[in-house]
């Protein structure tokens, strides 16, 4: 579970990305955010902090990686709990 989570990269489908090179604000669709950024950079950021390192479970954004993966492993783990 930790594993395939900490595979997820910040890579966006070709439509997506065709959308995204628009020069109208950017409006994020993921899980049903609905965030409205003024800019593709912004998009990114955005993107960054808050869908990447989510725990599936939960639904907590960490930092890095291996900070989800611990996170996954102490919280939800039954081997652990």
């Amino acid at each position: 579970l930790a594993r395939e989570l900490c595979f997820k990269k910040l890579s966006v489908a070709s439509s997506e990305m065709e959308f995204m090179e628009a020069e109208d604000p950017v409006v994020c669709g993921i899980g049903g955010c609905k965030a409205v950024l003024k800019s593709v950079e912004m998009y990114e950021v955005h993107y960054a902090s808050l869908h990447i390192n989510v725990c599936s479970v939960c639904h907590r954004v960490m930092p890095t990686c291996r900070l989800l993966s611990l996170h996954v492993q102490e919280a939800h783990d039954s081997f652990f709990a």
